[in-house]
């Protein structure tokens, strides 16, 4: 099976760290953490979102996966304008 050449790491600056069932802990930014909770509550499940601390966020990245093109269409979001009381609790 090949690789899809087109993916690449989310470079936005991780805001929170979740735990998926059956992974490892990620880091998330939160443009990917709103869909990754979406579709967490279409599936019946809870996703916690656990904020990261300032000198965790100043080193951690994105762990999601993007095609390229996704990212062209969209353009890159700046996290620093988006406020994560968005994401609502549980």
């Amino acid at each position: 099976m090949s690789k899809d050449k087109s993916r690449t790491q989310c470079q936005q600056q991780a805001v929170f760290r979740y735990t998926w069932p059956g992974k490892d802990e990620s880091f998330i930014c939160l443009e990917h953490a709103q869909s990754l909770r979406n579709v967490a509550r279409a599936m019946g499940l809870h996703i916690q979102l656990i904020p990261l601390s300032g000198d965790e966020q100043a080193t951690a990245s994105c762990s999601q996966i993007i095609r390229d093109k996704e990212r062209a269409e969209k353009g890159e979001v700046n996290v620093q304008k988006i406020q994560p009381t968005h994401l609502g609790a549980g």
